[in-house]
């Protein structure tokens, strides 16, 4: 399924027009989550739909050069950290978990306080459902080993 495929044109149009495109609607979406419908998780959703083009496209070995488990690994980690300091500002001023109003030791205006909150705690969101669903289809979509076949006394393969 994920083995990478002989066209040049397949390969130019993945790279060059399709994966961009993809990368920049799901940003587009996450941008306006806290505003319209969309945000974190759908926009995070779609941007993993370009990581599995470049994988079935191009291939694995091209597409862990561009998207590695350590860079993947860390913006799911990266993500749920945002999530919960961003939470945590409250509580360590006294107010409840994910009260924007903790915001204010950071500089922002009370005007700007929800709409700051809501923006951060959904790039959290978005980083870490990239950064998972990319992990679990890469895992999905390992090469599996075939089973050791056994030989016969004459070196003939059972089965």
């Amino acid at each position: 399924m994920t083995d990478p495929s002989d066209s040049i044109i397949l390969h130019f149009i993945a790279r060059i027009f399709m994966v961009p495109f993809i990368l920049i609607f799901g940003f587009y979406v996450f941008t306006i989550g806290e505003a319209a419908p969309g945000g974190g998780f759908q926009g995070g959703a779609i941007m993993v739909a370009a990581v599995a083009l470049i994988h079935m496209s191009v291939g694995r070995e091209w597409a862990h050069r561009r998207f590695n488990i350590g860079m993947l690994s860390g913006a799911a980690y990266g993500g749920v950290a945002i999530f919960v300091i961003t939470g945590a500002v409250g509580p360590l001023t006294g107010q409840p978990f994910l009260d924007y109003e903790a915001l204010w030791l950071f500089g922002a205006e009370d005007s700007d306080l929800r709409k700051w909150g809501a923006f951060i705690v959904e790039a959290g969101i978005g980083i870490t459902v990239f950064g998972v669903l990319a992990l679990t289809f890469d895992y999905l979509t390992q090469p599996q080993n075939a089973p050791e076949q056994e030989t016969g006394p004459e070196g003939m393969t059972d089965g």
